[in-house]
């Protein structure tokens, strides 16, 4: 859309760098549509990295590996493929000053705050951008996928480096019992697998310690525990 000043006005939405009118001579622009791009609906052959499936909280996950980081945000798009207009009021004069770049021949877009950009980046440049942000929605909809997988489902990503269980199943029906020492062996097979230390709290008659003290995390402690789970006793 155009704002008063007959300038290109963009918002902050997904689509608004895929149709940004650029020069190409001067005194003519066209459109150029990042929506044909090659590289659309591709993320090529690279497989996924290893840090998409983190043992890590969402919070920081997405402080260390999101937009942000990756300088992808709308006004960090802008800064990379434009540079900012200058306005200011002169009081003596008692007009407004601004500096202008070529004349007309760049167009300008105006974020939601207000502040405006002069574009000089090539398409080149967009379909880079473009490839870039399709490649992170990938992502992001991978990473939503395996904290709400599994075991990640039901409690969440352990991050901790030491946790303790504190289990509590009091129940006589035998479905609900085997449906807990399921969702436990998941557990211990897809996250505690991959921290430092644990242990396990049977609440009963008489709460019963898997181990007085943390233990390291291997095959035969997780064993160990896993067996555990299915002691009459524990019912």
């Amino acid at each position: 859309m155009t704002s008063n000043t007959d300038r290109a006005s963009f918002s902050g939405s997904s689509t608004a760098l895929l149709a940004i009118p650029y020069a190409v001579t001067p005194g003519e622009s066209r459109n150029f549509d990042l929506t044909t791009s090659s590289y659309a609906g591709s993320n090529g052959p690279n497989a996924d990295p290893a840090y998409l499936f983190s043992q890590i909280r969402s919070t920081e996950w997405i402080h260390r590996y999101g937009l942000k980081s990756q300088r992808l945000t709308f006004d960090q798009i802008l800064q990379q493929i434009g540079f900012k207009r200058v306005e200011s009021f002169d009081p003596v004069i008692g007009k407004t000053v601004t500096a202008k770049y070529a004349g007309n021949l760049y167009h300008e877009v105006q974020h939601d705050n207000g502040d405006r950009y002069v574009l000089t980046c090539r398409p080149d440049k967009l379909r880079e951008f473009h490839h870039r942000l399709t490649r992170m929605l990938s992502l992001l909809r991978k990473r939503v996928l395996f904290i709400t997988d599994g075991s990640r489902r039901l409690f969440g990503v352990i991050s901790e480096p030491t946790v303790c269980l504190v289990c509590d199943c009091k129940t006589l029906d035998h479905r609900i019992f085997n449906q807990f020492q399921v969702s436990l062996t998941n557990l211990f097979k897809e996250q505690i697998s991959k921290i430092k230390k644990f242990n396990v709290i049977w609440v009963s008659n008489d709460n019963e310690q898997f181990r007085e003290q943390p233990i390291d995390v291997n095959a035969t402690n997780i064993d160990q525990a896993d067996d555990s789970f299915f002691k009459p006793d524990h019912q």
